[in-house]
Formats: C-alpha cells, structure tokens, sequence
C-alpha cells in the first residue's frame, strides 16, 4: 500500500536562483513562439522569393531546420526545429533543479551552462547577420568592422565563460567562477550591448535614410 506523502519531508532547496531561471524560462518560451511563427511564414513564402540560399540556410541554422529538397531544389521547412535546443535545456534546467536534484540546492549544472553556450553561439549568429547588413546599406566597410569587433569579443568572453562554467559544474560548492570572473561577466554583457545598440542605431539611420522624400527623388 502507498503511504502518504508528508509534504514538511519535501522541502525543495534551491540556489535562490531558480525564481529567475523559471521567469526567464516563460518568457523564452513565448518568444520561441515567435520565432517560430516567423520562420514558417518565411518558409513558406521563400519558393516565391529571391533570397539567397545562404540566407535560408542562416535561418534553418538558427533554428536548427532541416533542409529537404524536393525534385525542384526548393527548400522545405522540416519538423526539428539551435533555438528550439536553447529553449530546450532552459526547461531541462528547471526540471532538473526541481525533480532531479530538489534536495540539493546549487548554483550551476549542465543543462544551465549548455544553455548559456547555445544563447553566445546565436546571438553571435544574428549580430554577424545584421552587422554584414550593415555593408550592405551603407557600404562602409569600418561601421561593419566596428560591429564586428564588438560581437567577437562579447562571443569569446561568452565563450571562456561558457567553459568555465562547464568546469564549475562538479566543484562542490559551485557557481564560485562568477565572483571570480565578474568583471568578466561585466564586460561581455556591457560589450554585447554596445553592439546591440550601435547595430539597431546604425540600421534605423540608414532604412530611415532610404525612405526619406529626397531618397524617393533622386
């Protein structure tokens, strides 16, 4: 016979971190949502469109599509969907803090360090992308490389964290590294954000510019 469970016997320890992961978690998820929808609508209108297939594949990267050609070499979106794994082990981190490991609070794990791995490589990704957009309008190569600089450097001080954490994972306690490479974790954060701004700042000046009344004339 199954006994009762006594709930003062399942007092869930946690990091006091695990609220923030949760709302962070809800959120991604609706924009997953998003990103999904758009890359259906994309999907389904690019047999009609122009575009290269470097960027199909741009897309079908992000979010991990498959490619399928059919007899015509026209691309079909497939059903598995590096945006969709994001999300992925962003739950998997919730779960694994509340049912795997609900008796043992700690500050880092695997499923948490892989998900802030996969969140360097796509927002490297997307400012590469617009940052070549950028040539493309404006045709001045330093504006480029200033974006470019900016989005390498936030990805490789995301990328020796990433690691970092990885190797924190066993460490009893861990999630030690972060006071240890906080100034680290600064830099990468103000420096991906410069790049955020600079990147939004210069494509609204110049699709602004092409929209202009003296655009429209000349």
């Amino acid at each position: 016979m199954v006994s009762l469970i006594q709930s003062g016997e399942f007092v869930l320890a946690t990091d006091k971190n695990l609220g923030a992961v949760e709302i962070t978690t809800f959120i991604s998820l609706i924009l997953l949502g998003i990103s999904l929808s758009q890359s259906y609508t994309f999907f389904r209108r690019c047999e009609e469109s122009k575009d290269r297939f470097s960027l199909k594949f741009l897309v079908s990267l992000l979010l991990l599509v498959n490619l399928f050609f059919r007899e015509d070499h026209k691309p079909i979106m497939g059903i598995r969907l590096l945006d969709l794994f994001h999300s992925f082990t962003a739950s998997h981190t919730i779960y694994y803090e509340t049912v795997t490991r609900w008796n043992r609070g700690e500050a880092n794990s695997y499923p948490l360090s892989i998900n802030v791995l996969t969140e360097n490589l796509i927002t490297f990704i997307v400012q590469c992308y617009f940052s070549r957009r950028i040539y493309i309008l404006s045709g001045k190569l330093p504006l480029t490389i200033a974006c470019m600089t900016l989005s390498t450097l936030r990805f490789i001080g995301g990328i020796s964290l990433s690691v970092e954490s990885l190797l924190d994972v066993p460490r009893t306690p861990n999630g030690g590294f972060v006071f240890t490479f906080s100034w680290l974790i600064t830099a990468a954060l103000a420096v991906g954000a410069a790049a955020d701004v600079l990147i939004a700042a210069i494509l609204v000046y110049y699709l602004r510019k092409m929209a202009s009344p003296s655009n429209l004339k000349s």
